[in-house]
């Protein structure tokens, strides 16, 4: 391989390197905004899951059925609103786990000494 061959590998393997430090930089500040805007959401959920499956929203959508509110919103008492917001919350909070587990195993793995 000539000087120009490997200079220029040099190069590509320089511009994919540079590429994926800013695809998982980018990553990171997502990873950081939704880390600071998940407190500030659970006190809602955890309210709205009570409400919800144990509380009275059973009696309060019966309510709403019979005297409709039209000039707000109402979409808590759709059929499905809450249960499939909570089913999302489930399903995402699962594979966000998993792929933190991910995460972690990558740097866990490539920090360990080599054992050959």
């Amino acid at each position: 391989m000539s000087d120009n061959q490997k200079i220029e590998r040099f190069r590509e393997m320089t511009r994919t390197h540079e590429k994926e430090m800013n695809d998982v930089d980018a990553m990171v500040k997502n990873m950081q905004e939704l880390i600071a805007q998940i407190p500030s959401c659970l006190p809602a959920l955890d309210n709205l899951s009570r409400w919800y499956f144990k509380g009275t929203w059973l009696k309060d959508h019966a309510f709403e059925q019979k005297n409709p509110i039209k000039d707000e919103p109402c979409g808590v008492y759709s059929e499905d609103g809450l249960y499939n917001l909570f089913d999302d919350v489930v399903a995402n909070s699962v594979e966000l786990h998993q792929l933190l587990n991910a995460l972690t195993s990558i740097l866990t793995k490539a920090t360990e000494p080599d054992h050959d």
